[in-house]
């Protein structure tokens, strides 16, 4: 019996084998599996169960999702920079700057004012002249003479104003040689006849030891240092005067345009030619005219007055002469307005 046992048990162990061998897919050419060499206890009679493996599952196995590859980002490249060139020490010796110098401010030299020749013609010293004498000159080729009267220096045209005669100063009085008309040394107005009109001052400066012409340039003795004496009626640049025999001689001899206006002081039509002339000469704007009033057949006529309007060819009230280096080349007998004065006098 126990023998049958034993071969019942060693059949059973070769069938569970043989299953476990076709379940685990073992080759048999490999042979069975090993077995474990523990010897079975005792006394137990119970085959022991053989563990069967679970059935397969015939389901589809799930898919495993395959992870998107992730882009790995790419570092940008580190920006190549230009190799620095290293110059090499040069063997040529360095020049060396000196600092420019501040310039050294030379000290200007006080300057020593350059004497100032005194402006005008020299008539004479103070010498030439002492007090009560007269000292005779040449302007512009006539004859004038320098007075001093107590102390006070005076010059005029050496032509008395009633002949032409020569004067000189005598005690309290500048005297004519020829017909004894006497004269203020002052201002060279008429104190004694025949002469009816002042001398023809001229204008002086003293200064330090001599007496000079104004304004004139060394060496020049013309006229322009002469001043008209007569009253002034209008203008400043232009003058428009009173008629004195004096101041139309002068006024030909520095070659002035010189219109002369007659005039009768009894006239209506004169006394607004009058008006209008004081107006046009108040703006006139020209040093080479100047323009006299004289007076024509009325209580204040002279005998100079006369004398020209004869020689002029006058024989009417407000008649109108202009002379241009002494001759005559414009007469008109008739009224004028403002405007004509400068319109007829820019016309010639």
């Amino acid at each position: 019996m126990l023998k049958e046992k034993y071969i019942v048990r060693i059949m059973t162990l070769l069938v569970c084998c043989l299953f476990l061998s076709g379940c685990t897919g073992t080759d048999p050419s490999t042979g069975p599996a090993p077995t474990s060499s523990a010897p079975m206890p005792a006394g137990d009679d119970t085959p022991t169960p053989v563990p069967t493996s679970a059935p397969k599952s015939t389901a589809e196995p799930t898919p495993v999702p395959t992870p998107e590859p992730t882009a790995t980002p790419t570092p940008d490249p580190m920006p190549t920079s230009e190799p620095t060139l290293t110059p090499a020490p040069s063997t040529a010796p360095t020049a060396t700057t000196e600092p420019t110098p501040e310039p050294t401010p030379v000290p200007t030299p006080e300057s020593t004012p350059t004497p100032t020749e005194p402006s005008g013609v020299l008539i004479a010293t103070l010498a030439d002249v002492p007090s009560g004498a007269t000292f005779e000159f040449d302007l512009e080729g006539e004859k004038a003479i320098l007075v001093n009267f107590n102390g006070d220096y005076r010059a005029y045209m050496n032509r008395c104003t009633h002949k032409g005669g020569p004067n000189e100063l005598q005690g309290e009085a500048i005297v004519c040689q020829w017909h004894d008309s006497k004269f203020d040394p002052n201002d060279g107005a008429v104190e004694q006849g025949p002469a009816a009109a002042p001398l023809e001052a001229i204008a002086i400066e003293v200064r330090d030891d001599g007496i000079y012409l104004p304004g004139a340039a060394a060496g020049d003795t013309t006229a322009e240092a002469v001043s008209f004496t007569g009253e002034v009626l209008a203008g400043t640049t232009t003058k428009y005067l009173v008629f004195t025999k004096a101041d139309y001689d002068l006024a030909l001899r520095m070659k002035k345009k010189v219109l002369l206006q007659f005039y009768s002081n009894w006239c209506p039509t004169c006394a607004a030619d009058d008006n209008y002339a004081r107006a046009a000469f108040g703006v006139m704007d020209d040093p080479d005219v100047v323009a006299f009033r004289i007076n024509y057949q009325d209580s204040d006529t002279d005998t100079d007055e006369e004398d020209l309007a004869r020689e002029l060819g006058v024989s009417s009230r407000f008649t109108k002469v202009i002379l241009v280096d002494g001759q005559p080349v414009f007469n008109q007998p008739a009224p004028w307005k403002t405007d004509d004065y400068a319109k007829e006098l820019a016309k010639i």
